[in-house]
Order: C-alpha cells, then sequence, then structure tokens
C-alpha cells in the first residue's frame, strides 16, 4: 500500500502494530520510536519503513513527520520526482545511500546532528542525491568526515557548495558532471578520488587542501571552463588524465614536490600553451605529458 504523506504513513504503521499486537488502543506518534528507528528500504525488521510505503507524488516532508526515527535509510526517498522540500530534524543522524536520488529537491539544509551521508554499511555508499537536477542550495552538516560516490553526481543546478572542516575524503566522481562554478576544499582533506570533479563544465574557480599528497585520475577531466589551478607543494603525483580536456587551461605550474606526472595527464588541453615546472632536477619523465601544444619551462 502507498501513502500520500507521511502522516498516512504512521498512521498506517499504528495499525500494522496494533494488528500484531492484537490490541485495540490507541498508539501515539511519540511511542513509534519504540518500535521503529530508520526509514529504509524494507524487509522483515521492526526499525524500518519500506520505501514502497511511500508514495512517489509526495511534495514536501515537514520536521515533525521526521520526529519519530533517527535514520533515513537506503532508497528512502529515491525517484520521487515531486519532492521539492524536506525539513530535516536534529533527531536524523544518518541519511542512507540514494535516499534522495532523482528527487525533485531544490534546496536542503542538513542539520550537525547529521554524521553520516550517503552511509551504507554493507557495500559502497554514496549516490545520496544523484541526478538532483534542480537542486540549487545544499547545506552540509558539520559532522560529516566523508562525501562520498557520486553524492551530488549530476546535480545540475548545484552553483556552489561550502565543504565543511569536518570532512577528510571526498571519494570518487562525489560532484562529477554537476553545475559548481567554484569551489574550495578546506585543509582537512587528505584525500579525493578519482573523477570527482569531472565533467563540471562550469567549473572555473577551485581551490585545493594543502594536506592532499595526488591529484588523482581524471579528477578535472572535462572541466572546460578552467583557466588555471595553484597545485599545493604537498601534492607528489598527478595521475591518468586529470586535466584531460580542460580546454580552457592557458598555464600551469608544477611544484617542486611533483615527481610522477602521468602520460596523458594533460592531454586534450589544446590552449595549453605554458607548463612551468619548478623541480628541473628531479625526473619527470613523459613531457609534455599529452600537452601538445605546450612548452615546458623547468626552474631551479
Amino acid at each position: 500500500m502507498a501513502y500520500t504523506t507521511l502522516s498516512d504513513l504512521f498512521k498506517g504503521i499504528c495499525d500494522a502494530i496494533r494488528a500484531k499486537d492484537g490490541t485495540t488502543g490507541t498508539i501515539n506518534h511519540q511511542d513509534i520510536p519504540t518500535r521503529i528507528s530508520a526509514i529504509t528500504t524494507g524487509g522483515t525488521s521492526a526499525d524500518a519503513l519500506s520505501k514502497a510505503m511511500i508514495d512517489k507524488s509526495v511534495t514536501a516532508i515537514t520536521a515533525d513527520e521526521l520526529s519519530g526515527i533517527t535514520k533515513i535509510g537506503k532508497y528512502a526517498f529515491a525517484q520521487c520526482n515531486k519532492l521539492t522540500s524536506v525539513v530535516i530534524p536534529n533527531n536524523i543522524t544518518t541519511i542512507g545511500a540514494h535516499s534522495f536520488e532523482f528527487s525533485g529537491l531544490t534546496s536542503i539544509v542538513i542539520p550537525d546532528s547529521v554524521t553520516e551521508l550517503g552511509y551504507e554499511k554493507l557495500g559502497p555508499g554514496g549516490y545520496c542525491f544523484y541526478i538532483c537536477v534542480n537542486l540549487q542550495s545544499v547545506t552540509l552538516p558539520n559532522n560529516i568526515k566523508t562525501i562520498y560516490d557520486s553524492t551530488f553526481r549530476h546535480c545540475d543546478a548545484l552553483k556552489n557548495i561550502t565543504i565543511p572542516s569536518s570532512v577528510t575524503k571526498i571519494e570518487q566522481s562525489a560532484f562529477s558532471s554537476s553545475g559548481l562554478s567554484s569551489i574550495v576544499i578546506p585543509n582537512t582533506v587528505s584525500s579525493i578520488g578519482s573523477a570527482a570533479f569531472s565533467y563540471c563544465s562550469s567549473l572555473s574557480s577551485i581551490t585545493l587542501s594543502n594536506s592532499i599528497t595526488e591529484l588523482t585520475d581524471t579528477l578535472f577531466y572535462g572541466c572546460t571552463a578552467l583557466t588555471g589551478i595553484t597545485i599545493p607543494n604537498t601534492v607528489n603525483k598527478i595521475g591518468y588524465w586529470s586535466f584531460g580536456g580542460c580546454t580552457g587551461l592557458i598555464s600551469i605550474e608544477i611544484p617542486a614536490s611533483v615527481t610522477v606526472i602521468d602520460s596523458s595527464a594533460f592531454s586534450s588541453c589544446t590552449n595549453l600553451k605554458t607548463i612551468t615546472v619548478h623541480n628541473a632536477s628531479g625526473v619527470i619523465q613523459n613531457a609534455p605529458w599529452g600537452a601538445t601544444n605546450a612548452s615546458i619551462i623547468y626552474t631551479t
């Protein structure tokens, strides 16, 4: 059975509890947390609300409607393409993988009570807001440590986002194909996965963390609006097609810390004219690393 609102959903849950217990008494809304603690994909556990119980035509979710749970589970509101508004209360601590993917959300504020966003205990997590093409504004909580795989992938309308200083890891494809125009990676981030910002065609400004040691494979692939970037002197490797297809890139400086550059790191950077390498005494093979139109300047 599908429910149009979460209020109707909770009424259905109460009816099911009464039927199971063989009672006819009143079950108050505030008593439900003793029986149910999560909205998830379903199953037989007593702490699960099935996504099948949520009507895909739902348009809004209030804080009161989520007051009786601590977790929004995997796929909970996936494909609710009419859902534009969600108010997440402070009792929520975990938002599961795929929880809002393909939904119609336009903005969301995630409270600091949430410590896991896109979490999946078994197998890969992420995809929390995957293909939320109307999502324009996101406030992230200050207690998450990881932005998981493809969390904001294909969020076309998302132009800016502030990454909190609690984050230490950004996984692969986290922001791939999003509408980001600028982003600052805090210095707490020590790992950025492959293709994390690939195909962000509007991304023209990025500040990298000075704690990362590698620009991973296809990290900025297809970021055609990127005209320049400062690589921190903590980086020692630039990976496969890391800047591939960055046709707006004109010049770039490689700090002395870099000792390995993949042979295709700058492939299809057709307008890249100058690569300044501040490690003339080091051995960096495969120059010009795919940038066929670039001149290499070595300095000491």
